[in-house]
């Protein structure tokens, strides 16, 4: 049997540091992104299909879209076309089994999963066929692979990110950068906490999505600060009130959440577009360009039944020109327009 190390391809790096951008900028905003269109939507379990329960995470992989369903602990595998799926995995704590999972990447020819219950990440194959798990010193949020490297958020930690060894070893890789700290700092009653979003790039490089402050920081493969940009104006401050209005419809039990983002999920495809997802009246995220640090508004569409889809989406991945979309406990896939 391969050892861990090689079917997870980690290595151990010293976690670096260099200086920080004194001061964070804006994502420049550009024209709204082009318009969707509604290909297809996934059968459910009565037409051959499957009926999803709190899914997220859709991921394209050799012409198949890959679901994690936090509701029943699984991964589910739907062809092409969505109308045929298989489900792999279910609850527990033994050798291919699931538990309180949050987060899926794709790692080489392997689908990595993060389970916070099992405090652990749990290796597959493309087919479904479970290879082998990585326990970790805690439980891991969120995954993502550094140059060979996996990279998890853990809850309440000082760090958005630690390096995972090949005996499940934390080591601090990407740090909360000073200029961040001193925004949350300004305002508690604005920035309230919660936890980051992150994905990577094939050359190496971590996007962190802060949802305390929504700010944007670009880390190197070696954990150190690159850029750091506010999400544009007006959405930055649209969210953040709406958060807070939002917390004050809930009422005092509020008081006691100690994560609470004010965006959705994010994902970024091969071509460097990162998709930021949340809910406004007139939007429905923001697709970021990391290689120019330019930020497209995706507007909500006028036909009511797409609008309703996209204003609900919890997850979505873009590949090339195509669109998957997770809303309602539903998998869509769209085409886009001039992306």
């Amino acid at each position: 049997m391969k050892t861990i190390a090689v079917l997870l391809g980690v290595a151990v790096l010293t976690s670096c540091e260099t200086s920080m951008p004194k001061e964070a900028t804006s994502v420049a905003l550009e024209p709204p992104a082009g318009a969707v269109t509604l290909i297809r939507e996934a059968k459910g379990q009565d037409q051959g299909g499957y009926d999803l329960f709190l899914p997220t995470r859709p991921t394209p992989i050799n012409g198949n879209v890959w679901v994690l369903e936090a509701g029943n602990d699984q991964l589910v595998r739907f062809d092409s076309t969505l109308s045929v799926a298989q489900a792999f995995g279910r609850e527990g704590e033994g050798p291919g089994e699931i538990q309180f999972a949050e987060d899926l990447i794709v790692a080489g020819d392997r689908i990595v999963v993060a389970e916070s219950g099992n405090g652990r990440l749990s290796a597959f194959d493309t087919t479904g066929v479970f290879l082998q798990t990585l326990p970790t010193a805690e439980s891991p949020r969120f995954v993502a692979e550094v140059q060979g490297r996996f990279v998890a958020t853990l809850n309440f930690s000082p760090h958005y990110v630690y390096q995972v060894s090949e005996r499940g070893k934390l080591t601090p890789h990407a740090a909360i950068p000073d200029v961040i700290r001193n925004i949350a700092a300004s305002d508690e009653a604005m920035y309230l906490p919660a936890g980051p979003y992150i994905a990577a790039s094939s050359g190496g490089e971590l996007f962190v999505l802060d949802q305390s402050v929504l700010a944007l920081s670009r880390f190197d493969r070696e954990g150190r600060l690159l850029q750091v940009g506010l999400l544009p104006e007006p959405f930055r401050s649209r969210l953040l009130e709406q958060r807070i209005e939002q917390r004050k419809a809930w009422g005092a039990r509020a008081a006691a959440w100690v994560d609470t983002p004010a965006a959705k999920r994010i994902s970024l495809d091969r071509e460097g577009r990162l998709l930021v997802l949340f809910h406004l009246p007139d939007s429905w995220g923001l697709l970021i360009d990391t290689n120019s640090w330019t930020a497209r508004p995706l507007m909500l569409p006028e036909n009511r039944r797409l609008h309703d889809i996209l204003w609900a989406a919890s997850d979505a991945a873009l590949d090339t020109d195509r669109l998957y979309v997770l809303s309602g406990s539903q998998l869509y896939h769209f085409a886009v327009e001039g992306w």
